[in-house]
């Protein structure tokens, strides 16, 4: 009698995931559906050979692992049974948009990219999750809890941030520092989920309960440069360069904020190719350059319907002095309006032409 013996080959169970949290600044990358994702912490799997979210998006940047038994160290490296399978990076956001599903956030702004530890970026943490995206941290401290109202907008005067900058009734944790300040003229945005982290940092017994803002905007206090002054030394350089004043703006310009003080703005070179010229100016605060800023201009001169050739009514002006003969067009410039011409005593001039028979040369 041929006994069968069936054997039931039992599948090994699925790793729990690895919870990956970022103490300091910097956020997770991931991607669904070709989105990138941000997150300040995370349960992380290996599905399909390929580190993800436990909640499905995959993990940037990919990386291959052959198994689930993996450690992430402070430093972002990941290793699977010792080996090094690749390393964390991660981002610095200057803007976190809309708050999406499970904690992620998305960003309109490319972020800058660096590893763990490195660049003034937090480091990462492993274990149990903290829930950073929830509004309170407790650590069991004694005393009633304060209230935290983080501002929807923040304005710094100094080179660094700090907690008091950002949040109203900081108290104690008012000097803690966030980090440099951003440029003149930039945003850069703090969510809450970053705050605590910095917090947990810094004390980790401390409590807090928010209320306020989601997010906040920081940007450094300045003083913002009037886009007539620049159109007007960028047209100033051009007349200087090219003999006459019709130039317009061509386009617009982006606001400049620079830093307090006396600001003077300089030219420091003006490019033409035909009746586009561009103006590259170079502001400068106590005599210090602080920024730069590059004006398009058009050359709205009248059409030169002069022709090779023809007399014209030379008329030169030096200061207050103006001298009027007659000479002989020798070549003509349509795009810049610019006529040469011989005078009838043999001298060759450059000017411009200001009517159908008229060139004004100034020197």
């Amino acid at each position: 009698m041929l006994n069968l013996v069936l054997l039931t080959v039992l599948a090994p169970a699925p790793a729990a995931p690895v919870w990956v949290r970022v103490e300091g600044d910097g956020y997770l990358r991931f991607i669904r559906e070709g989105r990138v994702l941000y997150a300040r912490e995370a349960p992380l799997v290996v599905r399909d050979g390929e580190l993800k979210h436990a909640d499905g998006p995959g993990f940037l940047p990919r990386l291959s692992l052959s198994s689930g038994d993996f450690t992430v160290a402070t430093d972002g490296t990941v290793r699977v049974q010792g080996q090094v399978a690749g390393r964390i990076l991660l981002a610095r956001l200057q803007e976190s948009d809309t708050q999406v599903q499970g904690g992620f956030f998305t960003s309109s702004i490319r972020p800058s990219m660096s590893p763990p530890a490195t660049d003034g970026m937090g480091r990462i943490l492993t274990g149990d999750p903290l829930s950073v995206q929830s509004s309170t941290v407790s650590a069991g401290a004694a005393g009633a809890v304060p209230q935290w109202s983080l501002k929807s907008d923040a304005l710094v005067a100094g080179d660094r941030i700090t907690l008091g900058d950002l949040v109203d009734g900081a108290g104690d944790f008012a000097d803690i520092d966030l980090g440099a300040a951003p440029p003149f003229g930039v945003k850069r945005t703090f969510d809450r989920a970053l705050l605590l982290a910095r917090l947990r940092t810094a004390a980790p017994g401390a409590q807090v309960q928010w209320s306020g803002a989601e997010r906040v905007n920081v940007v450094r206090a300045g003083q913002e440069v009037d886009p007539t002054l620049l159109v007007n030394a960028a047209r100033l350089a051009a007349r200087n360069a090219r003999g006459h004043e019709h130039f317009e703006l061509d386009g617009t310009l982006d606001p400049l904020t620079i830093a307090p003080g006396t600001a003077e703005i300089r030219s420091e070179r003006v490019n033409a190719n035909g009746a586009k010229v561009s103006v590259t100016l170079g502001i400068f605060v106590e005599g210090v350059r602080v920024a730069g800023i590059t004006v398009p201009l058009r050359d709205s001169s009248p059409s030169v319907t002069m022709r090779t050739g023809q007399t014209v009514t030379v008329i030169v002006i030096r200061g207050a002095l103006r001298v009027e003969t007659t000479g002989t067009v020798r070549r003509v410039d349509s795009a810049t309006g610019m006529v040469v011409v011989k005078t009838d005593s043999g001298a060759e001039l450059s000017g411009r032409a200001t009517s159908s028979d008229t060139v004004e040369v100034t020197s």
